[in-house]
């Protein structure tokens, strides 16, 4: 069974953020239509996990720059969300 995740991206189309989005998709399965409504989701178990790339992200990543982390919701106390 693969973990429920949403990705919502505000960093817009890059090699950086594609490679990571197909290589989540192995190993959890990507629920879409719910990046307005993920708290509510989340609180429903709907979702194990919520990504969220934020804008900059591509570019701090290939320059080494600060680093712009990415963030992330999880379900309190789920195995599943602990496996993404």
């Amino acid at each position: 069974m693969k973990p429920k995740i949403t990705i919502i991206n505000h960093d817009g189309d890059s090699a950086v953020v594609s490679g990571m989005i197909d290589y989540l998709k192995t190993c959890t399965q990507i629920e879409t239509g719910l990046e307005d409504s993920y708290e509510d989701a989340l609180f429903y178990q709907e979702l194990d996990y919520v990504l969220i790339i934020p804008e900059g992200f591509t570019t701090s990543f290939l320059n080494q720059d600060e680093m712009v982390e990415l963030e992330h919701y999880i379900v309190p106390n789920s195995n599943q969300s602990f496996l993404v």
